[in-house]
């Protein structure tokens, strides 16, 4: 279970890549006690939570990004079987070379909603 957020400084990857996708243009953020969401065009692009201290993205990549992205060590299918089916992923990133990859993959989606 993703916990909450008010601690985010516990997690320098999770604050950067919190200001990073709200950055973007045309993105949204909102902060729920357990999650921030970032959305585009009505639709969620990502949301980002802290569990056990870790960072935990759950996004939607492109389909030519699915295969590279799924393929990383540090990316699984999202565990709720709906998303899942839909293509999305939930990436565990643990170096800021895995946060990066993760903010590639989901700034390429906003890219495309252009």
């Amino acid at each position: 279970m993703i916990v909450k957020l008010g601690n985010w400084s516990g997690n320098p990857l999770v604050a950067e890549l919190c200001d990073k996708l709200s950055a973007l243009e045309g993105v949204s953020r909102r902060n729920t006690p357990q999650r921030c969401f970032f959305k585009l065009g009505g639709s969620t692009l990502a949301t980002v939570g802290v569990e056990q201290g870790k960072a935990v993205v759950e996004f939607l990549p492109r389909e030519e990004d699915y295969a590279a992205a799924h393929g990383s060590s540090f990316i699984r299918p999202h565990p709720q079987t709906t998303m899942s089916r839909q293509g999305w992923l939930q990436a565990r990133p643990a170096a800021q070379p895995e946060a990066d990859a993760v903010f590639a993959w989901i700034a390429a989606r906003a890219g495309d909603a252009d």
